[in-house]
């Protein structure tokens, strides 16, 4: 993260918890600990992806109220770290973790969410296509 944000890149940190796990704890934890060095000055660069990995490749994502918790509890953890919310809202927060387009547009209405990170899907064409037609782009 540091290295490609030293570059000017745009980069993604993956967070989220596995089936049983404390999402506050587990992406308390990430967060902190993947963030700690990052530079203030660098935020516009961040984004995070909220991942739940029991939902990766399984074709069983989260409903899109718990991605909002997950966005809601992650902004908290940022604002903290960061000091002053105006630092936080620069940090966009994305949902990733069995992205389809039957359900895509509700991550970004129902669940608040800045973007979509898409994995599987984006290697098909025409699902890929419903996924970006779904949320109006």
């Amino acid at each position: 993260l540091l290295a490609a944000a030293a570059t000017g890149l745009r980069v993604i940190f993956c967070v989220g918890e596995k089936e049983g796990e404390n999402i506050n704890s587990v992406l308390r934890k990430q967060l902190t600990k993947g963030l700690r060095r990052f530079p203030l000055q660098k935020l516009r660069l961040l984004n995070i992806a909220y991942e739940p990995v029991w939902a990766i490749g399984t074709g069983r994502p989260c409903k899109p109220d718990n991605a909002l918790v997950a966005k809601m509890l992650t902004r908290r953890i940022l604002t903290g770290m960061f000091k002053k919310r105006a630092l936080a809202e620069k940090v966009r927060i994305l949902y990733g973790g069995s992205v389809n387009s039957k359900i895509s547009q509700s991550y970004i209405t129902e669940g608040q969410m800045d973007g979509l990170l898409v994995g599987g899907a984006s290697l098909k064409p025409k699902e890929f296509i419903g996924i970006v037609d779904s949320v109006g782009l």
